[in-house]
């Protein structure tokens, strides 16, 4: 009996928590033109979710343990209202939660978009009558008092520039909150500007919360001469890569101050007196102003900018120079040649650059690279670090006896390979004004470099770009994935990197274009599995750096020709023809005929033929990562069959490579290249017909022909009568056989009768 007891008291009782799946909404109401919404979710135990509909509604979280925030994503309805919920069960299936989704359609009988209410404006007012309204989400906050009296914005989209339209009641304060949807009705209202040039809608009755769940209301990104057109009047907008200007740095903000951008263009902080910034001081630095974008700046005026509270004005970076030049012509390089390759008193024939020295205090090393065509307002900036001056190098320029003349900087590390010691971000910054138009949204362009580095360098880098400094494209941080993500090569290797980005805006004659390269993560160079500090490794950006915007170069079309190619649709690749800045660029040609279009082959087939920015390449060389051994590939390039007979005339320009390294003094003796590729080609006319002249030389009629004497820095244009030609005729380029090396490029083919 007293060992029963004994054994009964040793007995633990465990006490297992009761289970919680909670949420902070039971219901969400999204409006027609779509919305995202976070629902908080507050557990102890694995759970999983479930929509009931799928193709218009989406959930980023199908399992979790523990609390979380699950962001439930509508797209537009262009249709009929509709519903679905969103179920959250428990891993054993004894708790179930259910949130109600639900959403309006985008149009509803009456309602029309602020798009086309602004569209309605005449020269004096227009008033409404009828039956109709519109529904748009609330964007000022009235809590600061920075608006007009009576009055509030409001906009139905998120992306379009017209989105959004000024509301004001007679002599009745709105208490709407940011992110609440209102819906307007339109009978009596009256459309007109106020005093300060803004469209304004007066309507005849008060307007009326919808049933809508607020939402959170974040700005667009806008571009200051965007802004001066009045392109974004009414919307909520952020203009970024601002600094006040000098004489407001101080002003209190009642004074009225500006705002300018690295290019001067200049916009107008608008304070309303009776608002709580108006005392407040305006602050020096640079940074992004948000606020409701005022009307199309008057003649010769600013635009002007409404902010809500006085976390609206950012300005947390320095000061910056106003830059007027820009690149108009494009490709562009920033280019590290140096004229004979030596690492002694060799200075560099394209840049001027200064250094910084090493600072202890911040672990950093930097440099400043400039296009010596000061026109341009071109920089590089180089930021790298060491624990020790040991760990970087003062000497950051190098001219290299291979033609991989290079920033020779050490070293760059990150967050996590730095750990305690990091001492912040290291990169590799190009700054490019732009003084032409770049690429349209949705179009594409690629930025081009070499590299060498150490095996203990950091392997994963991203190369983005960014028109403020603020919003970076080309790399997604949560996934690690993105266009501009590289995987650097194991140490000593001069790697070319070619990066394609789309442009997720049209890229300007005012904007100022930034790419930044820079490393993350502390994957090790050697192999995957290695791990790396960065601290003391090597990184040498060579060569320079290249920006290729892939666009048509539309040229006259030939008249009265059976038939043509001018090539004008081939976007890729380096122009050969900017001569010896290329460097090493200047075997860069985009891809392969085969990848091509059918409207960039136009009919023509070939091999090993690749693309340039407007005319092609026949026969290209692949370099080895050492830099000395290179792969030769001779073309054909062949017309379709001309489909005519009889006599005809042959017209096409031609020009043989040469590449950069020929020449230079004190180049390595292993360059593979001794002088000039080919500068000879040969012709063959098949399908029947010869060739009885060219260039008003008579010759024997024959069905090839070699043609010589190509230049190695124009184009040339050689005339050919053909005799004798079929509906089957085809004319063939090719590269010489007898030279290792036979680049050459072809331009405007042009077949007469």
């Amino acid at each position: 009996m007293a060992l029963s007891l004994s054994l009964v008291s040793c007995e633990v009782e465990i006490f297992a928590p009761v289970q919680t799946l909670e949420t902070d909404q039971a219901e969400l109401v999204a409006p027609g033109i779509g919305a995202s919404y976070s629902i908080s979710v507050n557990s102890n135990t694995s759970w999983q979710t479930e929509l009931t509909a799928d193709g218009w509604i989406s959930c980023d979280v199908d399992d979790f343990v523990g609390s979380a925030t699950v962001n439930i994503v509508f797209s537009a309805n262009e249709g009929d209202a509709r519903s679905c919920e969103l179920v959250l069960t428990s891993e054993d299936g004894s708790i179930t939660r259910r949130v109600t989704l639900r959403q309006g359609a985008m149009t509803e009988d009456g309602q029309i978009s602020i798009t086309e209410l602004r569209s309605l404006e005449t020269e004096t007012e227009y008033v409404f009558t009828g039956s109709s309204r519109i529904r748009g989400f609330v964007t000022t906050d009235l809590e600061a008092d920075n608006f007009w009296p009576n009055s509030f914005a409001v906009q139905d989209g998120f992306t379009d520039g017209a989105a959004g339209i000024t509301v004001s009641l007679a002599e009745l304060q709105p208490d709407f909150l940011r992110g609440e949807e209102v819906e307007v009705d339109l009978d009596g209202a009256v459309l007109k500007r106020n005093e300060d040039g803004m469209l304004v809608l007066f309507p005849a009755r008060t307007p009326v919360r919808t049933q809508t769940t607020r939402i959170s209301i974040e700005p667009m990104v806008a571009k200051m001469h965007y802004l001066a057109a009045g392109k974004y009047e009414s919307m909520f907008v952020s203009v970024y890569n601002l600094q006040p200007s000098e004489e407001s740095v101080g002003a209190t903000l009642n004074d009225g101050v500006f705002m300018e951008n690295g290019r001067g263009a200049r916009t107008f902080v608008k304070i309303f007196g009776t608002s709580l910034l108006a005392e407040t001081t305006c602050p020096d630095g640079s940074g992004s102003v948000t606020g409701i974008a005022g009307p199309a700046a008057p003649e010769d005026g600013h635009s002007f900018i409404i902010p809500m509270t006085v976390s609206d004005l950012v300005f947390e970076g320095e000061r910056f120079s106003i830059l007027t030049g820009g690149v108009s012509s494009f490709p562009y390089v920033l280019s590290l040649y140096s004229d004979n390759g030596t690492n002694e008193g060799d200075d560099p024939k394209y840049i001027d650059y200064e250094v910084i020295p090493y600072n202890k205090a911040t672990k950093y090393i930097e440099a400043y690279y400039y296009d010596k065509d000061r026109s341009t307002d071109v920089s590089l900036h180089l930021r790298a670090s060491g624990r020790t001056e040991e760990e970087t190098r003062g000497s950051l320029y190098w001219g290299n006896n291979m033609g991989f003349d290079c920033i020779p900087a050490k070293s760059f590390v990150t967050r996590l390979s730095a750990a305690g010691e990091y001492p912040g971000e290291t990169y590799y910054l190009l700054t490019m004004p732009l003084k032409g138009d770049f690429v349209k949204a949705g179009e594409t362009f690629s930025v081009a470099f070499y590299i060498w580095n150490t095996n203990w360098a950091i392997r994963d880098w991203k190369l983005e770009y960014s028109l403020d400094k603020n919003n970076w494209y080309g790399y997604d941080e949560a996934s690690g994935t993105g266009e501009g993500v590289l995987e650097f090569m194991p140490g000593g290797n001069y790697t070319l990197y070619n990066v394609k980005f789309t442009a997720q805006t049209a890229i300007e004659a005012t904007d100022i274009l930034y790419l930044r390269l820079s490393p993350f993560g502390k994957r090790a160079c050697i192999n995957p599995g290695s791990i790396a500090t960065g601290w003391g490794s090597d990184v040498r950006l060579s060569v320079g750096m290249i920006v290729c915007p892939h666009v048509e170069r539309p040229s006259e079309a030939p008249q009265n020709t059976i038939w043509h190619h001018t090539f004008d649709s081939l976007t890729e690749g380096s122009d050969y023809l900017m001569g010896d800045r290329l460097g090493l660029f200047d075997n860069l040609n985009g891809p392969l005929m085969g990848a091509w279009n059918a409207g960039q082959r136009n009919g023509m087939s070939g091999s090993n033929v690749v693309m340039r920015p407007g005319y092609a390449q026949v026969g290209y060389v692949e370099y080895s990562t050492d830099g000395l051994t290179a792969k030769s590939y001779k073309g054909t390039l062949q017309t379709p069959a001309l489909g005519v007979e009889g006599d005809v005339n042959l017209s096409f320009k031609a020009m043989a490579f040469k590449s950069s390294r020929t020449g230079r003094s004190n180049m390595h003796n292993n360059v593979p290249e001794k002088g000039p590729d080919a500068t000879e080609i040969e012709i063959e006319i098949t399908g029947g017909g010869n060739i009885v002249e060219i260039d008003s030389e008579v010759t024997a009629e024959v069905s090839e022909l070699t043609v010589s004497g190509l230049p190695v820095s124009e184009f040339r244009t050689y005339n050919l009568k053909i005799k004798g030609v079929t509906e089957q005729t085809k004319i063939v380029f090719k590269s010489a056989e007898n030279e290792e090396f036979a680049r050459w490029f072809i331009d405007d083919v042009i077949v007469t009768e």
